[in-house]
């Protein structure tokens, strides 16, 4: 490299203390009027329109530096509330209801949309799925624009499949935000903004009665929402009337009300809506529950799961009908009994929508499903008749030995060495098919997969962990390459336990099942 290409003038270190100021003269007042662009604040200040200027530092990125200002500048003209999130903020197994405190706002006050500028460092510690799921969990709370940020691990750059990760995860997130543009919702919970204002200046004197402060009150009262499962917006006091207009039906408040909103929530009520108090009588007329647990047993759903589960709930309305999308937000995989309107329903499945059943639904770790009514271009449901299960594997990482499998098992269960392993390991098995096409469930996969039959090949960098493939009658061998994420490498060699949510287990960790799809319905 030339480094004459690259020399500046900027040498050293110069105090503040060291700079001269030459040439000034003393501005003496001259009487006239002067006035400048801004506006007046309602405590008597001033203010004045803030300038972003985005200067660039080398004349190699001015493409780049025009493009990010025509894309700022269109969206500046909008009125659009967002927030910032850093991957470690939204984390399975974490209630972090945040984004839809602006996904609400969108909706409620009317606005054009809901953005995130979200921080990403995928492949270092965050695989795509991870990734995905941080985006998916948002866009389930009202967030539709993104604003990504992604960093490639180290070492991986050169891989031509890490290389369309980004791509990927955009494509997919994008296709979920537009299926649930809008909101379905007609549940609304009421913020009660000025009980948390006074207890965070402890100036509320029922802080002293040893009960839940007002924000672990809503806190609560939304988690049972949100797993019941049941679609809900957050509302502010502001936006209290026009609320029936907008499609609720249901108003739950879990803090005090000053007059306004009171009568604004009795207006609610006498045009057909029900209003609902948890923990105290802060209204008149409304039904009242001791805990939130009691509160969503009376809501009305349009689904309904047995038993609880981690599960989060957003509906939107297409074409075809209601649209739901259930995400797992758990790390642990999850079989739920449903309860749907009757028909029949069809999940979207890589882009495809394929026939379900709904009374029972299968979910991978951190798995989004997208389930609407069937209709008649939808693919047929794969059925248990005929499946067959492959737990015997021949195992070889790349520049390893090979080694058999008899069950799966995390690679970190193997060997001491695959703890700091990053790189792609090899499954090979042969299985015997009698034709027409087959669904290929990984259930769970510890980075992301290429499954290769023959000449047909699926990528599977996301969950669901599954692709089809028609297959002719007879012996085939299947070839599952998995990569795994550098985390592990990471945290051996510099453990902590304040990171310990990074440690991924690397592989196959469940068997695979392959059943075959009718070639039409019964």
């Amino acid at each position: 490299m030339d480094h004459e290409d690259i020399k500046t003038n900027l040498e050293g270190t110069l105090d503040y203390s060291d700079i001269k100021l030459k040439g000034l003269t003393k501005c003496e007042p001259s009487g006239e009027q002067l006035t400048f662009q801004g506006y007046k604040r309602a405590d008597g200040q001033v203010g004045i329109r803030n300038e972003v200027w985005v200067i660039p530092t080398v004349g190699c990125v001015n493409g780049i530096i025009k493009q990010i200002v025509e894309r700022t500048q269109a969206e500046l003209g909008k009125e659009i509330p967002g927030i910032d999130v850093i991957f470690h903020q939204i984390m399975p197994d974490m209630f972090a209801d945040f984004p839809r405190f602006v996904g609400s706002v969108a909706h409620v006050m009317e606005k054009e949309g809901a953005m995130s500028e979200t921080f990403a460092v995928m492949g270092d510690a965050i695989p795509p799925d991870h990734m995905r799921y941080i985006m998916e969990e948002q866009v389930l709370r009202g967030i539709d624009t993104f604003f990504l940020y992604t960093f490639h691990c180290f070492g991986y750059g050169a891989d031509p499949n890490v290389g369309t990760f980004t791509r990927d995860l955009m494509t997919r997130v994008g296709d979920t935000a537009e299926l649930l543009h809008g909101s379905n919702a007609q549940v609304a919970l009421l913020v009660p903004l000025r009980d948390i204002a006074g207890e965070r200046a402890c100036l509320n004197p029922h802080l002293v009665n040893g009960s839940p402060l007002s924000w672990e009150r809503l806190d609560l009262t939304a988690r049972e929402l949100c797993y019941a499962p049941i679609d809900y917006e957050y509302v502010y006091e502001e936006g209290l009337d026009g609320l029936y207009e907008k499609g609720f039906r249901h108003l739950v408040v879990c803090g005090w009300m000053n007059e306004a909103a009171k009568r604004a929530a009795q207006r609610f009520c006498e045009k057909g809506g029900r209003l609902y108090c948890v923990y105290h009588r802060y209204a008149e007329n409304a039904a009242f529950f001791y805990s939130a647990h009691d509160l969503v047993k009376s809501l009305p759903r349009e689904v309904s799961f047995a038993g609880r589960h981690c599960i989060a709930m957003r509906s939107a309305q297409t074409p075809q009908g209601p649209l739901f999308a259930f995400l797992n937000e758990s790390n642990d995989a999850d079989t739920v009994t449903a309860s749907f309107p009757s028909g029949r329903w069809s999940q979207r499945i890589n882009g495809e929508w394929c026939e379900i059943d709904a009374h029972t639904l299968r979910f991978a770790p951190r798995e989004l499903k997208l389930v609407r009514p069937f209709a008649a271009a939808d693919q047929p449901k794969a059925t248990d008749t005929g499946a067959l299960t492959i737990s015997a594997w021949t195992f070889c990482p790349d520049g390893g030995t090979p080694r058999e499998l008899t069950a799966p098992i995390a690679w970190e269960e193997l060997a001491k060495e695959f703890d700091v392993f990053t790189g792609w390991g090899t499954y090979t098995a042969a299985f015997d098919w009698q034709g027409g096409m087959a669904e290929i469930d990984l259930g769970e996969v510890g980075f992301s997969a290429l499954v290769t039959v023959g000449d047909l090949t699926a990528r599977l960098p996301f969950s669901p962990w599954t692709a089809r493939m028609d297959l002719p009658a007879g012996r085939h061998t299947i070839t599952i390459r998995v990569l795994n994420s550098n985390a592990n490498e990471i945290m051996t060699r510099k453990p902590t336990s304040n990171y310990d949510f990074y440690y991924k287990k690397s592989g196959l960790l469940q068997p695979v099942t392959i059943r075959p799809v009718p070639a039409a319905m019964q």
